[in-house]
């Protein structure tokens, strides 16, 4: 025998539970879970070619270098 099926009805009224936590989340799960979403500080290298600070895997902003490669032309 198969279940009834109600195209109309919302899951309340169709006799079903909705998912809902067997036990409150503690303040200790819940804070190490949201640990990880802190933004940190940017990863700062050294331009290879004239040594300025630069953020990895960008081109220079001081030279125009990428990888050793001439990217953009900087105006003096």
């Amino acid at each position: 025998m198969g279940a009834v099926r109600y195209p109309s009805a919302s899951p309340t009224e169709r006799g079903t539970t909705l998912a809902v936590p067997k036990r409150k989340t503690s303040k200790q799960r819940r804070d190490t879970r949201r640990a990880t979403h802190a933004i940190g500080a940017e990863r700062l290298g050294r331009c290879p070619r004239c040594q300025s600070p630069v953020r990895t895997h960008h081109v220079c902003g001081v030279c125009g270098y990428y990888r050793g490669r001439p990217v953009v032309e900087i105006e003096p």
